[in-house]
């Protein structure tokens, strides 16, 4: 299964599509069959980035 996720960042998530966000252009929205498995994806995105930034820094005091 390919991962749709991947290279997006997570801003927000309602349980409802908002009409405001209806048809802005480079505005990505998901859907999920279940409110529980959006929450898990959205803060198991935030999760990777605190990593991977914690990574990088910890490269770049390696480097200095």
């Amino acid at each position: 299964m390919e991962d749709v996720t991947k290279g997006l960042v997570f801003d927000d998530f309602h349980p409802l599509l908002p009409q405001q966000f209806v048809g802005i252009p480079r505005l990505t929205t998901l859907e999920y069959e279940g409110f529980n498995k959006m929450v898990d994806t959205f803060f198991s995105s935030i999760e990777v980035l605190e990593l991977e930034s914690h990574l990088r820094e910890r490269e770049v005091a390696v480097v200095k």
